[in-house]
Order: C-alpha cells, then structure tokens, then sequence
C-alpha cells in the first residue's frame, strides 16, 4: 500500500503545482511521498541564483541527479520529463561515483550514501550544486537540504551557510518554507 503525504499548506501546494503543471489539480494535493520530494526538487531550482559560472550556454542541460540508492524509481524521470529551468533543460541523471557529480546542479544524495556521507559532502563543498538527501540530520551534517517528515507532511531543512559557500542565493521566498540549521562542526 502507498501512503500519501500532503505538502506544506498553500505555497508548498503552489511549489508543487509549479512542477507538476497541470495534472495537479485544485482539489487533490495529496501525492505519494517522493512525487512530493520530485516536485521540490524542481521548484527549489525556482528559487535559487546559481553563479552565471555554473550554469553553461543556454542549451546546456541542467542536470537534476541521484547519487547512491535511488528511491524515486520513475517518478523524479515523469516528473521532470520534458521541464526546462533558467531556459535549460532538465535531466536527470544517476551517478555511481562521486568523481561524476561535477556536472549536477542539483544533487539528491541516497541512503546508500551513508557511510561515506561526510566524504560526499565535504568534496560538495564550495562547489555550485545543491545537495540534498532525507537522511537524518542531512542539513546539519553539511548538506544544503535536509528532507524531513512530520505529521505525514514532507518538510525541509536548509543550512544557509552551506548554502553560501557554494555561491548558491536563496530565495526568501523558499527560506520563509524551511527550517533553517546549522552544521555541526
């Protein structure tokens, strides 16, 4: 059976309307958990000015990637599946080294991850790509943003500082949505 997760009132509807498009529909909002997770992972890019820098020619892809375990399966390909941010079109991208994430824009770092997590995210560091995983206290433990659950809501944690160094500037916006934390040292 597969549990349903709501969002994160209006603008988190809004966020995930936003990269649905317009199979989401006024009435239902309920999604399954990494539908909700996918859709995020679009609408972040949104809210965040990468460095001119990070971003390529127009018609260089924005690579959306996983690295580790996927948990998405098809889900984060259908939703991206045929999307463009900055005028650049997604993909999505599987990496099973971390020597290949270079090209990433936004990287979803798996449970797999785990025990080489402090590796992956120090070499991210200073580096233009959003990291994110829903491993416990991924924000603290250097990540940029942390996934999270409550009350069957997905919700998000940013570390600003993280954020910072690797010259990504967040949207108030997409602040006024999270939980700000602080790495541990």
């Amino acid at each position: 059976m597969r549990r349903r997760w709501s969002v994160l009132g209006a603008l988190g509807t809004a966020l995930v309307a936003l990269a649905t498009g317009p199979s989401v529909s006024a009435v239902s909002t309920s999604a399954t958990e990494y539908e909700v997770k996918a859709a995020f992972l679009f609408s972040f890019a949104k809210y965040i000015q990468w460095p001119d820098d990070a971003l390529g020619r127009g018609d260089d892809a924005f690579v959306i990637g996983v690295l580790g375990e996927d948990p998405f399966g098809r889900v984060l390909d259908d939703t991206l599946a045929g999307k463009a941010i900055l005028g650049h079109p997604v993909v999505v991208t599987r990496f099973a080294r971390l020597e290949d994430v270079a090209r990433a824009h936004i990287l979803f770092v798996g449970e797999s991850s785990d025990p080489a997590r402090g590796q992956v995210l120090k070499s991210l560091r200073g580096r233009p790509i959003l990291s994110a995983g829903e491993s416990e206290e991924f924000a603290e433990q250097g990540g940029i943003v942390g996934f999270r659950t409550q009350d069957k809501k997905v919700r998000f944690d940013i570390n600003l500082a993280r954020a910072e160094e690797s010259r990504l500037k967040i949207s108030s916006q997409l602040l006024k949505l999270a939980t700000i934390v602080e790495a541990r040292p």
